[in-house]
């Protein structure tokens, strides 16, 4: 049980660590200070969604549901119907998971979700007759794309916006289209 404590520890530090590192980018900065860093908690709902969703996880994982899970899951609720993010406690999602805006964002409770996952607005991964997707690290899914069945995507692909992926993709290519197809093969460095 502790060691999952600690796991959870460091998926939420890694969740902060790829926030900041984005919101470096966009403001073209090399890192961000402490007190941006606090103002940003504080402006940006879906970074206080996301911190108050993996204390969420926490409860559920580490049992702390009797103690602490039933006001951390309410407010997790309650964030996920102002927000419009449902994303359930028990779904599996690594670490670095970026939500770049609030507002309609869907995800079934048995896909899983690799590392450094970026989820955009009106994002649909659901299920077909019970099977989930499997998403793989570092994947950039575009608003509006519609994932599910039981397929899955490789790491280092890029979903195009208003996709419809219904069938497994290997890694390293951009998916776009309704139904959606190969558009782009993406050279891997390594």
């Amino acid at each position: 049980m502790q060691e999952n404590r600690f796991r959870l520890k460091d998926i939420l530090k890694k969740d902060l660590n790829r926030f900041w590192d984005m919101q470096a980018k966009t403001e073209g900065i090399n890192t961000i200070g402490i007190v941006r860093k606090l103002k940003l908690i504080l402006k940006r709902p879906v970074l206080m969604k996301l911190i108050i969703f993996r204390c969420a996880q926490a409860s559920v994982f580490n049992k702390w549901f009797p103690l602490l899970g039933i006001p951390v899951r309410m407010l997790n609720y309650m964030t996920s119907i102002i927000l419009g993010i449902q994303i359930p406690v028990t779904t599996r999602i690594g670490g670095g998971l970026y939500l770049c805006h609030w507002g309609t964002i869907v995800v079934s409770k048995k896909a899983v979700l690799g590392e450094n996952v970026v989820l955009f607005h009106d994002v649909t991964i659901g299920h077909e007759k019970g099977k989930c997707p499997v998403i793989g690290n570092n994947v950039y899914i575009a608003p509006g794309a519609k994932i599910f069945g039981e397929i899955t995507i490789g790491d280092n692909c890029k979903i195009g916006a208003n996709a419809v992926v219904n069938k497994s993709f290997p890694a390293d290519c951009t998916i776009a289209g309704i139904p959606a197809k190969i558009v782009k093969r993406i050279e891997s460095v390594k």
